[in-house]
């Protein structure tokens, strides 16, 4: 049983994969970068438990693509997702920079969404 139970989580994995690939690819067709990177993120958040190097990748092509003003709350999870990413990928300076760099509402999306109110 519990091996059933490991095998249906690496699936739904795939599975998920594949249609955040899937979305993305129309996204961009369409011309809207910011779900495109919606999807990338949802792709980096499936895959980094199994490969971190590669949810790394994922999500630092899609935060430049990141609308912060039209979902802050993406920005933020992906910005947190990096410094997770880079500190599983055995980084832990870069993921302690990029933690500094976010913080203190100098930039990112909790500085602009401080700054709007």
């Amino acid at each position: 049983m519990a091996g059933d139970q490991g095998g249906g989580r690496i699936s739904d994995v795939f599975r998920v994969l594949a249609v955040a690939h899937r979305a993305e690819q129309v996204y961009r067709r369409i011309g809207e970068l910011h779900l495109a990177a919606q999807a990338m993120v949802a792709r980096s958040e499936a895959v980094v438990h199994f490969h971190p190097e590669w949810g790394l990748r994922l999500v630092r092509r899609a935060i430049p693509a990141i609308d912060g003003k039209r979902d802050p709350e993406l920005e933020l999870s992906a910005r947190h997702g990096l410094a997770w990413y880079l500190n599983d990928a055995g980084q832990g300076l870069a993921a302690r920079a990029e933690v500094a760099r976010n913080a203190g509402g100098g930039g990112g999306a909790r500085g602009r969404r401080g700054a709007a109110r």
